[in-house]
């Protein structure tokens, strides 16, 4: 599949779209794009239809643009369009942020002004995560909601973080 550049006024919405696309993450989309241009192509069939990349395509309309990087998939049934979808936006979904990793990797940054992340949060991480509890966690820039994280809690009152991909116990 080769990538090429598609008008935006020439594509078309599947009949179904089933990844909801809320107005903080195409503002963090936006953000990202305009930060480093498009790092990833948006997927449309031989008509044009958005099969994968509904989140991005709407930052971009957003912002104004007419044109999209896309690759184009053709051949594919109905059902096949839509397993596509489907599978696309799961198979992303089962990832996590490895938080060790991430505050490794932004020691010594000069500002973390990082779309998809609140620079407070990160700056909390980097200052000591390993030592935040569970309440501060649950505080922290919407910790809880942006990494899909749960908290299970004992008889006694005592709560433990979950990993969202795993369910192992990431602090207590």
């Amino acid at each position: 599949m080769e990538i090429e550049s598609v008008q935006i006024a020439d594509l078309k919405q599947a009949e179904v779209v089933v990844r909801k696309h809320p107005e903080e993450q195409i503002k963090e989309l936006c953000r990202s794009v305009k930060k480093f241009g498009q790092t990833r192509p948006i997927i449309v069939d031989e008509d044009n239809v958005v099969l994968a990349g509904n989140g991005l395509l709407t930052a971009f309309l957003e912002m104004r643009e007419t044109e999209i990087k896309a690759y184009r998939v053709k051949g594919l049934s109905k059902e096949e369009k839509y397993k596509l979808m489907i599978a696309d936006n799961k198979i992303f979904s089962l990832g996590y942020d490895d938080y060790s990793v991430i505050k490794d990797v932004l020691k010594g940054f000069s500002d973390f002004d990082v779309p998809g992340f609140d620079d407070s949060f990160l700056k909390e991480l980097t200052n000591g995560f390993d030592q935040l509890t569970i309440p501060e966690l649950e505080k922290t820039d919407n910790f809880m909601k942006q990494q899909n994280m749960k908290v299970k809690v004992n008889r006694k009152g005592e709560k433990t973080l979950l990993c969202p991909k795993c369910g192992e116990v990431i602090s207590t």
